[in-house]
C-alpha cells in the first residue's frame, strides 16, 4: 500500500474516498472552484497528452489512490471496456440524447469496485477506505462466515461480509464487548464502577450511533449491495453495470464526461503490453481456481513470466521451479 502523509491536502484539492470534512472542502472546490479550471478541456492550451495524464490523475486518485500503478494496470485495469448492447425495450430519448448515452468510460474501474475494502466504504461500515482497510486487517470482518484478512480479495455475486459491531466507527467507540458475554451487554469505560450492592446486569439490543460531521453528502449504497445494518452484514448481489444515462460505479467525476475519457485514452496510448495481459489472464484463471473447491487435482501449473509457478504441495518432497522447456517441476528431495 503506498501510504500517503496528507491524502486531504488543500493545495492539490484531490477527491478520495472518505467522509472527512476535507474531502469535501477539496470535492467543493473541483466542482464548482477555481480549481475546477484544470479538468475543463473545452478552452485550453494544454496539450492533449497534458489532459490525458491529468484526467489519469485525478480520477486515480479518487479510485485506488493506495494501489500502485503498476499493478493497477495489471490486475484491475481491463483490457477493453464492455461493448454496447441496446435491448428492443430500451427506447432512445430523442428529444434529450444526453440521457440515451451510456457512460462506458467508467466501467475501466469496475475491478476496483470489486475490492474488499471498497465495498466496505460504499456499504457505509467504514468512513474511509482507509479505516476499512484496517479492518479487514485487524480481522473483523468475515467472507462467508470465515474471517478474511486479505483486503484486495475481490468479491462474486453472492458473497456475504459480516462486520463486528465493535469495529464500526459510526457506533460509540467508547463502548466495548466485555470478554465471555454475548453481543446483547454493553459496558461503558468512561463510568467508574461502584464498590456498592451489586446491581443486575442489564441488556441492551441496539448500540448507540453517531454519525461524523458533514457525511450526509456520502450516505449512498449503490444499487448492486444488500446491506443490513441491523445484523452489521452485507451481500454482494452483482457486479456494478451501466445503462442509457447511468452508471453504478460511484465517482466524483462525470462517468461519460472528458475527464474519464481522457483517463481512459491515456492508458490505450500507453498499452498493457501483450505479456501483461497475458500474465493477468492466467492469474485471474489462478483465482478463480483457488475459488473452486471442487477442482481436479491438488497440484495446478500456470506457465507465468517464463517459470512454471506451482500452487499447493507434492507428495514426497518440495516443490521448486522450472522453466518453460521442462515437462516437470524441479523437484527437491526431503531427505
Amino acid at each position: 500500500m503506498r501510504k500517503l502523509k496528507n491524502p486531504y491536502n488543500c493545495k492539490k484539492t484531490l477527491p478520495r474516498m472518505s467522509w472527512h470534512p476535507q474531502n469535501l472542502f477539496n470535492l467543493f472546490q473541483r466542482t464548482y472552484g477555481p480549481e475546477s479550471k484544470e479538468t475543463n478541456f473545452t478552452r485550453t492550451s494544454k496539450t492533449v497528452y497534458w489532459q490525458r495524464c491529468k484526467s489519469r490523475a485525478v480520477t486515480r486518485a479518487y479510485h485506488g489512490d493506495w494501489i500502485q500503478e503498476k499493478k493497477f494496470k495489471r490486475h484491475y485495469l481491463p483490457a477493453s471496456l464492455p461493448k454496447l448492447s441496446i435491448q428492443p425495450y430500451q427506447k432512445i430519448n430523442k428529444s434529450n440524447p444526453q440521457e440515451s448515452k451510456v457512460p462506458l468510460a467508467a466501467m475501466m474501474y469496475t475491478e476496483v469496485e470489486r475490492r474488499l475494502d471498497v465495498v466496505l466504504f460504499r456499504s457505509c461500515f467504514a468512513d474511509s477506505v482507509y479505516e476499512a482497510r484496517r479492518m479487514v486487517l485487524h480481522n473483523a470482518v468475515k467472507l462467508n462466515g470465515v474471517r478474511c484478512i486479505a483486503p484486495w480479495t475481490r468479491l462474486h455475486p453472492g458473497d456475504m461480509i459480516t462486520v463486528h459491531p465493535a469495529s464500526i466507527p459510526l457506533l460509540n467507540p467508547g463502548k466495548t464487548w466485555p470478554a465471555g458475554l454475548g453481543e446483547a451487554y454493553v459496558v461503558d469505560i468512561d463510568t467508574p464502577k461502584k464498590p456498592s450492592e451489586p446491581s443486575p446486569i442489564t441488556t441492551s439490543l441496539h448500540l448507540p450511533f453517531r454519525l461524523p460531521a458533514y457525511a450526509s453528502p456520502f450516505l449512498f449504497i449503490p444499487p448492486y449491495l444488500e446491506v443490513s445494518f441491523r445484523v452489521c452484514s452485507m451481500v454482494y448481489l452483482r457486479h456494478p453495470t451501466c445503462g442509457p444515462g447511468f452508471s453504478e460505479i460511484p465517482t466524483p467525476w462525470n462517468a461519460d464526461g472528458e475527464v474519464m475519457r481522457l483517463a481512459w485514452e491515456w492508458y490505450t496510448r500507453q498499452g498493457l503490453g501483450r505479456r501483461v495481459r497475458k500474465e493477468r489472464k492466467e492469474w485471474d484463471e489462478i483465482r478463480e481456481t483457488k475459488r473452486d473447491p471442487f477442482a481436479e487435482g491438488h497440484l495446478r501449473k500456470n506457465a507465468i513470466g517464463g517459470r512454471v509457478a506451482v500452487h499447493g504441495r507434492y507428495q514426497g518432497g518440495r516443490i521448486g521451479r522450472a522453466r518453460m522447456g521442462s515437462g516437470e517441476p524441479r523437484m527437491q528431495s526431503s531427505i
